[in-house]
């Protein structure tokens, strides 16, 4: 219907993913931005993030978190995390499978916790 919000988006990106390069999750995030008529999207460089409507550094373990959030309407719409250090991996996952990497965070837990807090 007419005027309903979007989908939400959340992005768990690596910094250190050498497959998958941070810039398209930058891209990722501008382009469902631009197609939901956010703000922001008109802001900053291209191959970045849009400046956020709230953003949160953290650490977990030997690794910094960046958490960048983007809203509409007062709902989260857009959720970005990029998790220093992490590649080509699953972050928190079984570090014996293929594309997992056992250190955290806890990818799955990111993504409990944004599906949680939208469905609020």
């Amino acid at each position: 219907a007419q005027g309903e919000l979007p989908v939400p988006l959340c992005v768990v990106q690596g910094a250190a993913d050498a497959v998958v390069a941070p810039v398209n999750s930058a891209q990722l995030a501008r382009q469902y931005l631009a197609l939901n008529g956010h703000p922001a999207l008109g802001e900053g460089e291209v191959t970045a993030l849009p400046p956020p409507d709230e953003q949160l550094e953290a650490r977990e373990g030997e690794r910094r978190l960046t958490r960048s959030d983007w809203k509409m309407k007062g709902r989260l719409v857009v959720r970005h995390w990029l998790v220093d250090g992490l590649g080509h991996a699953w972050s928190g996952g079984d570090a014996a499978l293929p594309f997992n990497d056992g250190a955290p965070p806890d990818a799955t837990a990111l993504l409990g916790a944004f599906v949680r807090e939208v469905g609020s």
